[in-house]
């Protein structure tokens, strides 16, 4: 656990969070997204969306997103939508081309201030050891030490995930 981090230091960090240099890897698309999903009502993601936030998340996922049917993602991700964390999560992940790592960053756009996102370098910064393969109940584990990390701060559980994931590429 980081007993030594501040939040000026995750800002600092987070600040640098870059997911790579090609045009599906910019931050700016995931942004928008996050604001659309904001505003639409019912909550869903498309089919576009979803491609999108896995190349984002890892190229060598997008085509398998690619392979869901439009309709049946849109009901299954307004089904998540509606769930709690956890049990939206599982829903995510049984879509086609969605691990862990894509379906929290999914409900880390829908829920920026509360639900992190998680990859290999935030979890090997916030536990200091490597991690190959998530389980819903990683992310879980993982949510409740952001959600420690971050009480009394004024910083968004999305951001604490873009400063961990740069703290964690910097070991």
């Amino acid at each position: 656990m980081l007993h030594h981090i501040n939040e000026e230091r995750l800002r600092t960090l987070a600040a640098r969070f870059s997911a790579g240099n090609r045009p599906y890897q910019r931050e700016e698309a995931m942004l928008k997204i996050s604001r659309v999903l904001a505003e639409r009502e019912p909550k869903y993601l498309t089919y576009f969306e979803l491609v999108r936030i896995a190349a984002f998340v890892d190229a060598s996922l997008a085509a398998y997103a690619s392979a869901n049917e439009p309709n049946i993602l849109k009901h299954t991700t307004e089904e998540a939508f509606a769930l709690p964390p956890e049990k939206a999560l599982r829903k995510l992940i049984s879509l086609s081309g969605v691990d862990v790592r894509v379906a929290s960053f999914v409900l880390s756009l829908l829920e920026p201030e509360t639900l992190p996102f998680l990859n290999h370098f935030a979890w090997a910064a916030l536990f200091s050891t490597p991690k190959l393969r998530f389980t819903p109940e990683d992310y879980s584990r993982y949510r409740e030490e952001v959600a420690k990390l971050r009480k009394g701060w004024r910083i968004s559980a999305y951001e604490v995930s873009k400063a961990l994931t740069v703290l964690g590429m910097e070991r």
